[in-house]
């Protein structure tokens, strides 16, 4: 146990390789669930629906939905099947990447090669 006031060591080889690699995949993740939530709101916007109406047609509780349109909440597999069905939507198109970013992962892509 550390004695009050003082720092704890830092971190080193594998422990720091684990964080980092950890920080990576967090990373992405989050990327993905922007990725579907600017998606989701593209399509109420398209479509000219509240996201309470889309919450109901989801079968989420408004306060449940906005919890995962603002990532207080995750937004799992189930919840994207859900509401692309809720749109009319295949669920692929909640993935999808505009034809700039598409572009923008390709050059990143080619690079690390």
């Amino acid at each position: 146990m550390h004695e009050l006031g003082k720092t704890a060591p830092e971190p080193t080889g594998a422990v720091q390789k684990h964080i980092a690699k950890k920080s990576k995949v967090i990373q992405k993740r989050r990327q993905k669930m922007n990725l579907v939530i600017r998606n989701i709101k593209l399509f109420l916007k398209k479509r000219g629906l509240k996201q309470k109406t889309l919450a109901e047609r989801a079968g989420y509780t408004a306060q449940k939905f906005s919890r995962m349109m603002t990532e207080h909440s995750p937004i799992m597999w189930e919840d994207i099947l859900s509401i692309a069905n809720a749109l009319d939507v295949a669920p692929y198109e909640l993935l999808k990447l505009t034809v700039e970013e598409q572009k923008t992962e390709n050059v990143q892509k080619s690079k690390r090669k």
